[in-house]
Parts: structure tokens; sequence; C-alpha cells
């Protein structure tokens, strides 16, 4: 069983035991404290520390040190019934001894002690004995050990935070040995808050046996458990009648506006901290704050009494127009009989909102007569289309297609067309059934929006694209139409023309989506991608990726449909930087979640992603299996053709064949220019180079006609490849740094590589041995790879890195130590690594190469929180230990990516 995410605090807990100190855990209930201490007592074991697990709840026999009777027997102390002098001996002689040993002591639930086993206790940390004990609060700590907080050496405090949500989603893929499924990820996410209690129980306890589909581990509907239920009602037992009340009518029906509430009643729970703000509920609502308290209330409540808590609800909402559509749901759970007409203006406004199954049990409240109208028709066929329910989608499309009304065959020829492209995958299809449809259409409006699907749909295919619509007025009072025009706009400028236009185009859509309620959310959605793309395009790759993360991570939360979209972007970006290791983590997820929901027609391009990530890895025959399950009608998209080109150019470097990988790559290169990608054809042709540096003089050629001038990547990378033409190292290295700043650490290492050899071939010693190690550094800062790995250095871990930095500073082992969370034996086996992959005789030497690297020492250090003068130097390690001990820094967890994929 893995650490789940307490990988960081477990790694601190080992390295203050190695230097006998004294920590208090403190973690809410369910934070993970036990689970913890036991990891450290395993952790220990395989460091071979002697140590001894305490339980507090021994404690409850009452016997005074009874906790610690096998430490007593251990040190052959007797406690001597009535013998006074024999229990002092406890308090003054054992502690030094245990110390003296090398002992550690490790004690759960520190407040369930007896007084006589606290007082000894700190005695021992005291002592200078290694001490950790967990509580759930400071104010349950007994005062012969608070007493000692703080200070040089008294009792450190390690406090146990929620868990990140990559590290809720990592626990869970542990103990169900698979990943979850987007829906139940953002169920167990939105209930667990963080608490690794709650994620065990609502995983462990899921009711139905979890069945697992392509989009993962489905763990059914939330299961209560007594433990679950437990842990809630505490929360509770201060409430009166008329709070409970309307807690449970909270718990029912949602958010409500507060001025319908018992005041008083609200005024208790908000003190309680039982009320919140939902970000998506109008100004005046409030709801339950935490999210598993409604499904524990609920769980309690009978039929009757929800029904009843529904129709109250819905009663005090009557006449209140902004409150208007949640009054419609409520009814209908009650099986009130609801005006069909309003039935379908709710349905529609939560269909757009990317309420599918909200707006699924609405249409199925309807009369039968009025399914049959093409409005409900259409609507239900775009939901089940939603929910990946393609056959009877398609029946109700056709259907409603069969309508004179040409706003409606306008949606329905939208929505068969975002049926076949993207989620049938028959983007030629598409082709055919739409311009059937926009044959039809009259309108010019209207024809120009079908039009602009066309567009999308024929890219899909690999045809042509003969016309682009117009491009959208900002004063046009048709805002849908606004949208629409802008979000293909944007999409053909972020991929092929220029950043500014792109994000103009999103500030135009943005602005009238806005003003629209008829345009479905996942527009918006496209609008930020093409946002994302045109900053990265544009040379701003590391503010892209941050916005990029912060939207993956809110769609994870929620279960959006444009999580898998999210994570195959930021996959993308990943693998172009030279991150493997993230684009790895990230297009397993994207392939997971495209899988599961997708409105791009991004599942074939994960898929030739993640073949291109595995080649590059190293596992060219999975890269090559996976590439060849993707079909001729697929492989036409020319972003799944630059992936899988990928893959057979690995396969040619691996042949020894560099010159064969470099055509491989700037054929589908070209391919995607005059398919309007020309950015990621760009990114191609800089592969080919890459892969084949002798075709540089013929490529610049290349690159230079086609980087776009308003695209400042393009211009990175042309320059790179003309100074490699030139054999130019100075340039080289002076671009590499560019390229590090635009967000393509493993392009410049590869960069750095190249200045380096020519640097070899000129007799040019010492700028080779600053290539050299300017080259390891951006590779550690980045956790990054270089491609192809031609002669690959030894790489500095970011680790080794941080420990270089602060010797070169003048720091001690100790003092490293402390402010990195190991143990001084650690720190000085990397600085033993260090010495031998820089090829310096010690810590004199590492300021000078250091600075070698291009970074300033000092600047490093002060953003490390160095202060103070520094220290005497200590003497210089020669090399390695003949008999190192082994690091006890646990393994990083392969679920959770560096860096703003994990990060919360």
């Amino acid at each position: 069983m893995g650490t789940h995410g307490r990988a960081e605090e477990l790694q601190r807990l080992t390295a203050h035991v190695l230097e006998r100190r004294a920590v208090l855990v403190v973690g809410a209930p369910g934070a993970g404290r036990t689970h913890l201490l036991h990891h450290l007592s395993n952790q220990l074991d395989v460091a071979q520390v002697p140590h001894l697990l305490v339980r507090g709840s021994d404690g409850e026999a009452g016997i005074p040190l009874v906790a610690f009777a096998p430490l007593l027997a251990r040190f052959q102390v007797d406690p001597g019934g009535d013998d006074q002098r024999s229990a002092i001996e406890v308090y003054t002689r054992l502690p030094p001894r245990v110390a003296a040993s090398g002992l550690a002591v490790l004690v759960d639930d520190l407040p369930l002690l007896t007084r006589a086993s606290q007082v000894l206790l700190a005695q021992l940390a005291r002592a200078g004995a290694a001490v950790v004990a967990t509580t759930h609060d400071l104010d349950t700590v007994p005062r012969a050990v608070l007493d000692d907080v703080g200070g040089p050496r008294g009792w450190l405090v390690e406090e146990l935070g929620p868990l990140t949500d990559d590290a809720v989603l990592a626990m869970a893929a542990d103990l169900l040995g698979d990943q979850l499924s987007a829906p139940s990820a953002a169920s167990v996410l939105r209930h667990a808050g963080g608490n690794p209690f709650v994620v065990r129980e609502l995983v462990a306890n899921h009711g139905a046996r979890p069945s697992t589909g392509p989009g993962g581990v489905e763990l059914g509907p939330l299961r209560v458990t007594p433990r679950l239920a437990d842990l809630v009602s505490r929360r509770l037992e201060r409430l009166d009648a008329p709070a409970h009340t309307a807690l449970e009518l909270l718990s029912v029906t949602g958010p409500l506006p507060r001025t319908a509430l018992d005041p008083q009643a609200v005024a208790l729970l908000e003190e309680e901290g039982l009320l919140g703000h939902d970000d998506d509920a109008p100004p005046d609502a409030v709801g339950v704050a935490d999210p598993l308290l409604p499904a524990v209330v609920v769980d309690g409540l009978d039929h009757d009494r929800r029904t009843q808590l529904l129709r109250r609800g819905a009663a005090l909402l009557a006449g209140r127009p902004a409150w208007g559509d949640v009054e419609v749901r409520l009814l209908t759970r009650t099986a009130a009989d609801v005006d069909p007409a309003r039935l379908l203006e709710v349905a529609g406004r939560d269909l757009a909102r990317g309420r599918a199954a909200a707006a699924l049990e609405l249409l199925d409240r309807l009369p039968s007569d009025a399914t049959l109208r093409p409005a409900a028709r259409l609507l239900r066929g775009a939901a089940l289309s939603s929910e990946e329910q393609l056959t009877a989608a398609e029946t109700e499309l056709v259907a409603a297609l069969a309508t004179d009304d040409e706003r409606t065959r306008l949606a329905a020829g939208h929505e068969l067309g975002l049926l076949l492209a993207v989620r049938a995958q028959r983007p030629a299809d598409a082709v055919t059934r739409v311009q059937a449809v926009l044959d039809t259409l009259v309108d010019p409006t209207r024809r120009r929006l079908l039009a602009g699907d066309l567009v999308k749909w024929r890219l899909m295919a690999g045809l042509p694209v003969e016309s682009v619509p117009g491009s959208p007025h900002a004063d046009e009072t048709d805002h849908a139409a606004v949208v629409n025009g802008a979000v293909i706009g944007a999409m053909i400028a972020s991929l092929d023309g220029a950043p500014a236009q792109a994000r103009e185009l999103v500030r135009t859509g943005t602005e009238s989506l806005a003003r629209t309620d008829t345009v479905p959310t996942y527009v918006g959605h496209l609008l930020r991608l093409s946002a994302y793309l045109a900053d990265a395009f544009d040379g701003r790759l590391a503010a892209a990726e941050e916005v990029a993360h912060a939207h993956r991570r809110r769609a994870a939360q929620v279960a959006d449909p444009s999580l898998g979209m999210w994570e195959y972007a930021t996959a993308e970006l990943a693998l172009h930087a030279g991150r493997l290791t993230d684009a790895e983590v990230l297009v397993e997820r994207a392939v997971r979640h495209l899988a599961w929901r997708d409105f791009t027609g991004l599942r074939p391009s994960a898929t030739a992603l993640r073949a291109a990530v595995l080649a590059r890895r190293g596992d060219q025959d999975a890269a090559e299996a996976l590439a060849a399950s993707l079909p001729p009608e697929q492989v036409a998209d020319v972003k799944v053709a630059l992936h899988l080109a990928r893959v057979r150019a690995q396969r040619y470097l691996v042949d020894g064949d560099p010159a064969g990988a470099g055509t491989e790559l700037a054929t589908v290169a070209l391919q995607a220019i005059e398919q309007s990608h020309r950015h990621l054809g760009l990114l191609a042709l800089d592969d080919a180079v890459l892969a084949d540096p002798a075709s540089a003089p013929d490529r610049s050629a290349l690159l230079a006609e086609h980087v776009h001038p308003e695209a400042a990547l393009g211009a990175v990378l042309l320059r790179r490849t003309r100074a490699i033409a030139r054999g130019d190292a100075v340039e080289l290295a002076e671009v590499a740094s560019e390229l590090e700043r635009v967000g393509l650490p493993g392009r410049a290492a590869a960069c750095l590589g190249t200045a380096r050899e020519l640097f070899e071939r000129a007799g040019r010693g010492e700028a080779e041995r600053r290539a050299h190690l300017r080259q390891l550094t951006v590779l550690a800062d980045h956790d990054a790879v270089s491609w192809p790995p031609r002669n690959r250095p030894a790489l500095l871990s970011p680790r080794e890195l941080e420990v270089a930095r602060l010797a070169a500073a003048r720091l001690r082992s100790r003092e490293i130590a402390e402010r990195c969370g190991l143990s001084v034996r650690t720190v000085d086996n990397h600085l033993a690594r260090v010495y031998r992959k820089l090829g310096v005789g010690g810590r004199d030497d590492l300021p000078d190469a250091l600075a070698a690297l291009g970074g300033s020492v000092v600047g490093h250090v002060v953003a490390a929180g160095v202060d103070g003068p520094p220290a005497a130097p200590e003497g210089p390690v020669t090399g390695p230990r003949a008999d190192p001990s082994p690091d006890p820094r646990p393994e990083p967890q392969r679920e959770e990516p560096r860096g703003p994929v994990a990060a919360e």
C-alpha cells in the first residue's frame, strides 16, 4: 500500500528520526496520522533503525506506564510498585539510556496515554531520544510536552493538511488497482475534502462491485458507511431543532435563498461552519459547506420526508424568477405536474450548461405527446449524445431534422456532426451528413454557423479546407453566431496564424458567450484552449502551462467533460518540453477521460500521443503496437499523423538511421503545415533537425519559409536551426537560454549538447565544460530529458542540485540537512555524487562549477531562504563513501507528476 499522498511528510519524519529530534504530528480525524506512523515504522525497518511503536490507547487501562511496558522490559527497568526510588529511576536513568541506544519511540494518540506515560515521553525527548507522537490538535497535548514545543532542540510540529487532488486520486488508484473514471473521481474529490480516511471509506465501501470500463473504475452510488456517518454526526451535536431542519432542507434541495430560511437557524449553522456558497449558485444563495454532510443527512431520511422537504423547497422558491429553474427541478422530483414548455426551457438551459443528466431527468417527465415534438427530440438527442448513448441519440437527432424550422435543423445538424465526427470517430460521415443539412438552410447566418462546423470536421477527416467562414463582428446582435465564428477563427489562428489574432478572437467570442445562453458550455473551453495554444506558440509556454493545469484541476473536481482535453493539451506540451514522466502520466489520463467524454475529437490524437511518449521513453514495441491499433480513417487527422511519425522516427534512430528519422518527421511536418497546422508542423520540423543535425542547412530554409512572423516560438526554433547549420556554438548557447525561458528545457538541453560537441571539436575545453554543466543544470532544474539521447551526460537530480547550491553557499551539512529535511549522512552522500558527476574535488570547487552553469549561486540560495553570514567551510569530501547507507527517501509516486501537474 502506498504512502497515500504523504510521501513528503514521511521523508521529513524519517530525517527527523535519523537526526534524533522530537516531533508532534498534528492532524484532524482521518488525516492519516496512524497510517503515516506505521509507514514511518516500515521505513525505519528498511533503514535498520531500531524503534518501538507505542499505542496511546493502551493508556485506557489506567495503569501508569503500561503503554511503555515493552520499553521497560527491553532495558530491564522495574518501575517498582510503591518503591519511589525505582519509580524515579524510570524518569532519570531510563531516558539517557534510550537516547544513547539510538532507539526511536513512535507514539500513536499521545493524549490517550496516562499522565505518567506522558511525563516519561517528555523526559525521553529531553534526553535526546528520537520521538514521534501523533495528536489531533495542540489543545490536547499534555503540558509536559507542550512546554517543550519550539526552541533549538524542542519538539517540532508537523501539520497534516488535506491531500492534494492528485494525491487523492493516486490513493484511490492504489486502493482499487486502477484509475477512477472521471465522475467517480470527481465524487471522491468532492466528498473527501482531502481527508485520507474519507477516501478509504468511499473507495473501500462503494456498495456494489466496481466496474472498469474504457473511462476507468466506476464506483456506483455513494454509500454512507457507519464510520462516515459517525465522523459527520459529531459536527451536528450542537444544533437545535430549527437549525437541524434547515440543514435537512438544504441537504435535500441544494442551495436556497438566504432570505427564504429561518435567520436564527442560518446564523447557528454559519457559526458551526456548516454553510457555504457555491460559485455556480446565485449571489444570495446559501448551501451546505461540506459535500459529505448532505450525503449523510439525506441517507438518514425516508422517502416521505425527502418528498416533503422537496415540496417545501419548491414552495419557498415560488415567485422568485431567478430561482425558477431550481423550482422546476424540485417539482419534478416530487412527481408534480409541470408545464411541458417550462420543462423544455429548463432542460435546454441545463444542456447548455453541460448538465446532460439533469436535462434528461426533466425530459423524462414530459407527457408522451410532447416527446415527439422536434424541439424535445433535439434536446433529448443532444443530451443522449453527450452521455455517449450514440445509437439512441442519432435516432432522435435524425427525427429532429424532419421539421420546417431552420433553427431546429441547424441545431440538429450541429449535434449530428458532433456525434459522428467526435463521439463516433467518423469525421468523413460527419462531413457528408452535415453538408446535406447545410444544403437545406437558406438563412446566411445559419449557413455560416454550420459551415464553421464543416471546417472542423474536414480537418479531422484530413480533407482540404476550401474556405473559412468570415470573421465575426463584435457588433452583431446574434451572439451565438459571433461565438461560433470566433471559435472557428480562433482555432485556425492559434494553430496556423498570428497568436495576437487568436487572442483577439477569443476575447470577442468570450464577450458574446456571456450574452447568450444558447451555446453549449464546452464552447467556452474551446475558446480557452485556443488562448492556451496562442500563448504556447507565442513563446509563453510556462504561463500557458500554469493556466492549463488550473483548468485541468478544476475539471477533475467537477467531472467536467473538458478534463480529457486539458490533460491532452498539457501532455503534448510536456512532450515538446522534454518532461516525459509528466507526459506519460497525463496522456494516460487523457486517453482514459477522452474515452469517457470528448467534444474535441482528440481521442485518436491522445492514443497517438501516448505511442509517441512510449517511444521516446524507450518502449518502442509497445509504442508501435499502440500506433498499429489506430484505423486508417483516424490516421488521416494530421495531429494523429504527427505523433505516429514520431514513433516511426524513433524506430529509425534505434536502427541507427538519423537521416531516415529526419525525413519521416519532415514529411509529415509539411503535411501539417499544408493542412493549417503550421505551428505543430514547425515543432515537427524542429524534431527533424534534432534527429538529423546534418539536415539543418536544408531545413532551416523550410523553417524560414513557414515561420509566422508574429509567432515567437517559430523564430526561436529557426534561430537554433540556423546556428546548427553554421556550426555556431556560441549562438547555440545563447539560444539555449531563450528555449529554457520560453518553456522548452529538453530542447534547450539538446541545444547545449550540440554546442558542447562543437566546442569539443574546436578544442575549446573550458567552453565545452561550461556548456556541459549548463546542460546538466537545465535538465536537473526541470526534470527533463533531451532528445534524441546522443551521449546523454550523467544527470544531477533536482535534490543533488539543491544540496550542491546550498553547499556552495558555505552551509554545513547539518544546516543543509535541516533545511532540506534530510539526514546529514544523506546530504554527504548527495555531495559525493555531485563531486563525481561535476568532476570537482570538494566544496571549495562548487561555487565556480555552479557559476559556470550560467546561474547565480547567491540568487538560488536566497530564493531557498538562506540568510545570515555564510558558515565556515567544512573539509572537502573527495569522493563517495566506501559503504554509503541507503537513501531513506521514498521513491516518487508515478501517479503524481511534478510541478503544476500535482501542485494545488
